[in-house]
C-alpha cells in the first residue's frame, strides 16, 4: 500500500490514481481501517477511506453477482 503510494508521488500521479489501482486489486481486501490509513497517507480525512470503503464493498458485491 505504502509502495503504490509513493510511487504514484514518485510519478507525480494525482492522488486518486491510488484508489483506481488499489480497486484494480480486490483480492487485497482492504478494511476500514485500511482505507483511512491511505486517507491519512493521502491528506485526505478519514470520511474519504469510509467512503472508499464502502463504495469498494458496493463494487465487490456487484462483481459477485
Amino acid at each position: 500500500m505504502q509502495q503504490l503510494i509513493d510511487f504514484g508521488e514518485l510519478q507525480e500521479y494525482q492522488k486518486g490514481w491510488v484508489y483506481h489501482q488499489l480497486k484494480e486489486l480486490p483480492e487485497l481486501e482492504l478494511s476500514l481501517g485500511d482505507w483511512r490509513e491511505i486517507a491519512r497517507r493521502l491528506g485526505y480525512k478519514a470520511g474519504w477511506g469510509w467512503y472508499k470503503w464502502k463504495e469498494m464493498q458496493e463494487f465487490m458485491g456487484n462483481k459477485a453477482a
